[in-house]
């Protein structure tokens, strides 16, 4: 059996980093080392932690770094070449 080693660099959640993006990273890695059996357990779990660092970073931001982070999403995705419409 030959053994190996695989190296990730999935940084680690601190709380203000994007959960939903860690979140996704960690269930991909999961799927790919086959460990996605546990993946059934892991939802309530997250979701408490997840739900801990939304109100975290909602009371420490201002309604203008929303604004800020917004157009910058905006932004980068028109850089890219995805323009969103009024309506979306």
């Amino acid at each position: 059996m030959t053994s190996s080693i695989i190296r990730f660099d999935i940084e680690k959640f601190d709380g203000k980093n994007d959960f939903g993006l860690w979140k996704r990273k960690i269930r991909a890695l999961m799927v790919q080392v086959g460990c996605d059996a546990a993946l059934e357990t892991l939802p309530t779990d997250m979701e408490a932690g997840e739900k801990a660092a939304l109100m975290k970073k909602t009371y420490s931001t201002t309604p203008g770094d929303h604004i800020d982070e917004f157009n910058k999403l905006i932004l980068n995705l028109a850089n890219i070449g995805i323009e969103i419409e009024d309506e979306d």
